[in-house]
């Protein structure tokens, strides 16, 4: 049961706080997708800034999340972390907008040529 709230709890804290107050209908595909993406992000970052900022943990980096002790440690980063990726995709989401243009094009004819 720890390991699945190491795992699952802090990307879906990430995707409340970017969905918070957000009154656009998402379908369950999307929401999946939105999961899988805070979860990557969150669990990349997490575990980069373990190891980075001193002492990683064995059991920690090597995901072995059955010592209580080490997987409540992780537990408090990667919430942390889960709060700055949901608040920084938010504010991306709300003062950038991304727009992708497709242009087709026309077949050249054989009688050109």
């Amino acid at each position: 049961m720890l390991q699945f709230l190491c795992l699952a709890g802090p990307a879906c804290l990430s995707m409340v706080i970017f969905l918070k107050g957000d009154k656009q209908e998402r379908r369950l595909f999307q929401l999946v997708m939105l999961y899988g993406a805070f979860a990557m992000v969150d669990t990349a970052l997490s575990l980069i800034f373990t190891a980075l900022l001193g002492k990683a943990e064995y059991t920690c980096l090597q995901g072995n999340l059955n010592d209580t002790y080490i997987s409540l440690k992780s537990m408090i980063f990667f919430i942390v972390i889960s709060i700055a990726v949901g608040g920084a995709a938010k504010a991306l989401d709300t003062y950038m907008d991304f727009n992708f243009k497709v242009k087709k094009e026309s077949p050249k004819d054989e009688k050109e040529n």
